[in-house]
């Protein structure tokens, strides 16, 4: 039986740069570092819910293959507040909007160019409802 997510991987052409976005501006806690040969070659972040983050540099070995990952969401319970956090630190984002399964969204992308998704749930939202989305 799935439980779900475990961690989301992804990868990195800088490290220290995709760490302080994701530690110091959006607030998730370093977990650990991936070691090899005695450097750093990756780290795990703490999401919350038993959720994580993992992250590679991109010229790890062979076994850490890149595939792709169209975007991640976030949900939030002030995406307003998120939006001027990541606007706060010169990071572009868009307006949030209401999608058409009723839910607030906003979007940014990380330093590596992965798209993000803030997303906040609203008593309308077909997450909770359960309700089919229309397009």
């Amino acid at each position: 039986m799935i439980k779900g997510f475990a961690h989301i991987c992804m990868h990195s052409n800088d490290l220290a740069k995709t760490e302080d976005f994701y530690v110091k501006i959006l607030g998730f806690k370093k977990k650990f570092n991936f070691i090899l040969d005695k450097k750093v070659v990756g780290f795990y972040l703490d999401s919350g819910n038993g959720v994580f983050l993992e992250f590679f540099r991109t010229e790890t070995p062979k076994d850490f293959q890149k595939s792709a990952v169209a975007h991640f969401s976030l949900e939030v319970d002030d995406i307003d507040k998120e939006i001027a956090n990541l606007q706060k630190h010169g990071i572009t984002v868009s307006n949030k909007n209401l999608a058409n399964d009723n839910t607030w969204q906003a979007w940014f992308k990380d330093p590596g160019g992965t798209d993000i998704e803030f997303h906040q749930y609203t008593e309308r939202s077909t997450q909770i409802t359960n309700q089919d989305c229309y397009f």
